[in-house]
């Protein structure tokens, strides 16, 4: 890919906007009122109207530019929408039939059922990702680039109880304003590795008389000291799942993904109480355990070591990790089990107005490895009117990949999101073929199957992580040679990330050049750096 397309927005007209607001909002509220009632006795055959399409001409027609009164308009119209599809999928979850929720289609015109999920586990985004992912396990996590949701935890996905379902999965005062509208495991069906889960020091069902009827409660709030030296009060929460719960759930994705790494980021809102991180790291010992790659030694109460940005998720699974648990510093023995975050960690920026100097600074950032970058937007009501410029779309995915972005933080994530297709940099489409052993790449930066005995130039990588394409051509097997010979210090390479694919793209003398990668299918599937032996097949 020579260059990143960075022109701004489609810019709509503007229109006076009062008389025109009031009637879609008059209809919006309409079509919610019928929604729910309707979506139970719609015929699967009929096409739901969907007060998307509402949304959609509120954009149109008001969205004259981000930032403004009217754009928050359409912002929090679109979260009302999500909202009440939340409440009206709650109790259609329960019917034996998997597509029943799909329904509710006709309130916020999103299909979220398992059977949705399913089909996304047989496409090719699954698959592609499932293979790029391979691509930077040995790759310093300032190289590393993970499909991240933001607020994982806040979902509208959760059970009303029944059927044995346990007790915390029902609808609380957040995840019916939700980030999400899938479980976290099911956010991890979707290829999400990197997850953030806020934890609050509240009343709580789950609490005893040791802690004051407190416990580590998940909850989408914010933790607000009164005046006068008054109480912590943690506005939004109200009865929560708890911890543990989210704990579990991710144990039991774990247990059933062997091969597979989370990165978990902790928003610790325990508002410095040594009870609460005592509460929390007993959690993690007790739910996650040797399954946490753990800061080294025993640190001073409220000092934590910072995330290890120049380690590999390939060497930490080599000790048995399958989770890093990153965050604020605590007291007690939470050091023992989270990484403070570090001022190499950058989240600032907005999605919506990501443009050519945020790339240029993502990019120099990912060369000189000083920070670790995540990007996210907000979609709850609250939110999308109060900052209702934070959209994190399909097109600015595409772009934050190829300039080094490490995490994303996506919200309202559905299987067939654009996004999940825009992360993926490597294969081309409907690649790999099942046929062949060696891959190139081709056009605007993708890779596709070739046959190892043609021939072709080879990507070079140097130790600077600078990208070299040799002026000889010769067969798939002797890319480690004649890197050696024609660009001395160099060695047969595979782009770990979307950055450095952009970056050999940009190496080669034209853009349609096919380049031999160090990437071959043998005996465990697609892999960098193949033994010799599969690229003779």
């Amino acid at each position: 890919m020579n260059h990143l397309d960075f022109r701004p927005r489609d810019r709509v007209r503007r229109v006076n906007g009062g008389r025109r607001a009031s009637t879609i909002l008059a209809t919006v509220l309409l079509g919610v009122a019928l929604a729910v009632p309707a979506s139970a006795s719609r015929s699967s055959k009929q096409p739901a109207p969907g007060v998307d399409v509402v949304v959609h001409t509120c954009y149109h027609d008001l969205g004259s530019t981000i930032n403004t009164p009217l754009y928050a308009f359409c912002r929090g119209l679109q979260a009302v929408a999500a909202s009440v599809g939340a409440i009206c999928r709650t109790p259609l979850r329960d019917l034996p039939s998997k597509g029943a929720a799909d329904s509710c289609a006709l309130v916020d015109g999103r299909k979220v059922s398992e059977k949705q999920v399913e089909k996304y586990r047989h496409s090719w985004v699954h698959h592609a990702l499932l293979l790029q992912r391979r691509l930077d396990a040995r790759s310093p996590l300032y190289e590393a680039q993970f499909a991240g949701s933001h607020n994982t935890f806040n979902a509208s996905s959760y059970f009303v109880p029944a059927n044995g379902k346990p007790v915390d999965y029902y609808p609380t005062l957040t995840n019916q304003d939700p980030n999400q509208v899938f479980s976290i495991a099911d956010q991890l069906r979707l290829d999400i590795r990197g997850i953030e889960i806020d934890l609050h020091w509240v009343l709580s069902l789950y609490g005893s008389v040791s802690t004051g009827g407190y416990w580590v409660d998940v909850c989408h709030g914010d933790s607000q000291s009164l005046p006068l030296g008054g109480p912590t009060v943690h506005v939004g929460c109200s009865i929560d799942r708890s911890f543990q719960s989210a704990l579990l759930e991710v144990r039991h994705w774990l247990a059933h993904h062997k091969r597979q790494f989370l990165l978990i980021y902790l928003e610790n809102q325990l508002d410095n109480n040594a009870k609460a991180h005592a509460v929390a790291a007993s959690l993690i010992r007790q739910h996650l355990g040797r399954l946490v790659y753990q800061p080294r030694g025993h640190l001073p109460s409220g000092t934590c070591d910072s995330m290890p940005y120049s380690t590999s998720r390939r060497q930490m699974m080599r000790h048995g990790a399958r989770v890093l648990l990153v965050g604020n510093c605590g007291p007690g023995a939470w050091n023992r089990w989270v990484f403070t975050r570090g001022d190499q960690w950058n989240e600032g920026g907005d999605p919506t107005t990501y443009g050519r100097k945020d790339c240029a600074a993502d990019t120099a950032a990912r060369e000189s490895h000083s920070e670790f970058r995540r990007m996210f937007e907000e979609s709850p009501f609250l939110e999308a009117v109060l900052s209702a410029s934070q959209t994190f779309t399909p097109a600015v995915t595409r772009r934050a990949v190829h300039c080094g972005v490490n995490l994303t933080g996506w919200d309202q994530l559905t299987p067939n999101d654009g996004r999940l297709r825009a992360f993926v940099w490597s294969w081309s489409p409907h690649q790999p073929l099942r046929r062949g052993h060696c891959a190139v790449q081709g056009k605007h930066g993708r890779f596709r199957v070739a046959d190892c005995a043609t021939r072709h130039p080879f990507a070079c990588v140097d130790g600077h992580l600078d990208w070299h394409v040799t002026s000889a051509a010769g067969f798939a097997w002797q890319g480690a040679r004649i890197c050696r010979e024609e660009i001395p210090g160099s060695t047969y390479g595979v782009p770990p990330n979307g950055l450095r694919d952009r970056q050999l793209q940009q190496a080669k003398p034209h853009p349609h050049l096919r380049v031999w990668l160090d990437y071959a299918n043998g005996q465990h599937g697609w892999s960098p750096h193949p033994a010799r032996r599969y690229l003779h097949q």
